[in-house]
């Protein structure tokens, strides 16, 4: 398989360095969905030719640590990259590599890190330090303070983003910026930039059209002067009432209306590409909630997660991905990083309006699938229909539309027509109360044909190859597991064995590597010994508790009198 333009100029770029070149800093936009995954593995070949020690990718959320983990390991990235390098999660740990080739961490996890831990680590060895979505880190910010001495002590700098500007408007750390307040890209003699846009992955088919319905509607709320607001339409909104008017659409009536057919056209996809997944953004808790609820009553495979670090929320996205669950609600969640390549739906249920966000937002239903033909794909938007979602569509239709051409037209099934009232949210983001809302009417935006014929393909759940986490993870369980069975049987407390084991190996098993975790299991296994029936006293082990009587427990338990009982 051939790399994507960026890819390939990011390897070329890194050969260079590999050759001599003095570059030590690269930065690569790339849109959403285009491939950046592929980026931080590319940068290990300035590990495995000598020039750089280790790698330390920093990301936008935790639950995109596990994400870049899997790449890793990931059998399509080893075969086409040929690498075998690995990484594993840390938060500030002491030697957070562990005899690996580097660590994934967070902007969050680097911003409270009062002990220097990470810096420390970056000061012992050289490495490559990647910096992802590296727009959310504002100039003169919090992180940025954080940040900056790892950019200064790393000895080569790699900075990724899909949409190089900040919904807030304030510059972007370790970014020049010109005239028109606008990212400036300078290529010097140390800096190389790499750009890959929309146009350029729809001409390499790295990335599927987006197909957008739009739903108008009217809303009706109290305002915080106490004063009735009705409009017909929240297509004609005023700058003023915009955000009001979606915000109260999205609270009522009108979200379920614009939910449901949403999950009309999805199931119908479902003929064709079984394996089809769903996404929902809601804006609040209580949206999430309501909209999952009513996707149960559906008999959906669905869960909720409105949290993006929660272990329950990175459990519902590995669910989604692996086939267990169809379709997941979140508030926020479906942003940078997320990737889901089966994702052909959205429906958007949420008041903000920001560029970047919003092309975030839409960009999680552009990846390919490789089992499908790439003609017939396409992403599915359901959105409402007001100005500031149309001034953003238009900026994709504007990229799209020259590649749209190039597919046969075909008369698509109109999407629209009409099949309580939601109360309040805690939060009032405009100081309104949301009264009612419908759908009047829709707007398609047909960019290509509606995807014909069948598709047989995977409808199992798919196999994820473990990460270093996982792995760490069920070993530290084992260990766990095995000495409290011991301890019971043996009646030792399960503080002692832990304590020996701790005094035997010279160090706890939080930060044992891998290796040291197997040797801890091969360990227990031969001075604990579990199998009753073979049983044979551990000699010659220094400081180790010998399995004592019978290794079976009897119930304390008071066994009332049977007569006749022999």
């Amino acid at each position: 398989m051939t790399l994507r333009k960026h890819q390939g100029e990011f390897l070329k770029a890194i050969d260079n360095i590999v050759c001599g070149d003095p570059t030590d800093t690269i930065i690569v936009s790339a849109c959403p969905g285009s491939g950046k995954s592929a980026i931080p593995i590319i940068a290990g070949k300035l590990i495995t030719s000598g020039l750089a020690d280790a790698l330390c990718w920093v990301a936008p959320r935790k639950s995109l640590q596990s994400q870049a983990e899997s790449n890793f390991v990931d059998p399509f990235f080893r075969d086409i990259l040929g690498h075998r390098l690995l990484i594993r999660s840390s938060t500030n740990e002491v030697d957070p590599c562990r005899g690996l080739n580097g660590f994934v961490t967070t902007y969050q996890a680097v911003g409270i890190d009062s002990k220097k831990t990470v810096l420390t680590e970056f000061r012992q060895k050289r490495y490559v330090l990647i910096l992802d979505e590296f727009h959310h880190v504002e100039e003169d910010g919090v992180w940025h303070s954080a940040i900056r001495p790892l950019f200064d002590a790393a000895k080569y700098r790699v900075m990724m983003s899909g949409t190089l500007s900040r919904g807030d408007g304030k510059p972007i750390a370790f970014m020049p910026y010109g005239r028109n307040r606008k990212p400036a890209f300078k290529q010097t003699v140390k800096t190389k930039i790499i750009q890959y846009s929309r146009s350029d992955a729809l001409a390499e088919k790295a990335i599927i059209p987006l197909h957008f319905s739009m739903f108008d509607g009217e809303a009706s709320w109290v305002d915080e002067m106490g004063t009735n607001v009705h409009y017909r339409s929240i297509a004609n909104a005023t700058k003023k009432d915009v955000g009001r008017a979606i915000y109260t659409a999205i609270s009522t009536d009108y979200a379920e209306h614009l939910l449901n057919t949403g999950l009309k056209h999805w199931i119908k996809t479902r003929k064709y590409n079984p394996v089809a997944r769903m996404l929902v953004v809601t804006a609040g808790i209580q949206q999430a909630k309501k909209a999952a609820k009513w996707l149960l009553k559906r008999h959906i495979r669905s869960e909720i997660a409105t949290s993006h670090d929660s272990p329950e929320a990175i459990r519902a996205i590995r669910r989604l991905k692996t086939g267990e669950t169809d379709a997941l609600v979140g508030i926020g969640m479906f942003y940078e990083g997320f990737s889901c390549k089966p994702v052909t739906h959205m429906i958007s249920l949420t008041h903000i309006r920001s560029d970047s966000w919003i092309i975030q937002m839409v960009s999680r239903a552009v990846r390919v699938q490789p089992e499908l033909p790439y003609e017939m794909q396409y992403g599915y938007v359901f959105c409402p229909d007001d100005p500031l979602m149309r001034s953003i569509i238009a900026k994709i239709q504007a990229e799209q539309l020259p590649y749209l051409k190039k597919r046969a037209p075909r008369q698509q099934e109109s999407l629209f027509g009409s099949d309580s009232q939601d109360p309040p949210l805690p939060h009032i983001p405009y100081g309104i109360t949301p009264v009612g809302s419908q759908i009047t009417n829709g707007r398609e935006y047909t960019l290509g044909a509606d995807a014909p014929g069948s598709f047989s393909g995977p409808s199992g759940p798919a196999e994820i190859v473990k990460t270093p986490s996982d792995i760490e993870a069920e070993l530290r369980e084992s260990i766990e597991n095995h000495v409290r069975r011991f301890s019971f049987a043996n009646r030792y407390k399960e503080t002692r064995i832990n304590a020996e084991i701790k005094r035997y190996f010279g160090k706890s098993r939080s930060v044992m590597s891998i290796s040291e975790l197997r040797k801890t299991m091969d360990h227990i296994e031969k001075a604990y010994p579990l199998n009753i029936g073979n049983r044979v006293k551990t000699v010659g082990i220094p400081g180790v508790s010998q399995p004592r009587g019978s290794g079976r427990r009897t119930s304390a338990a008071v066994v009332p009198f049977c007569e006749g009982r022999v």
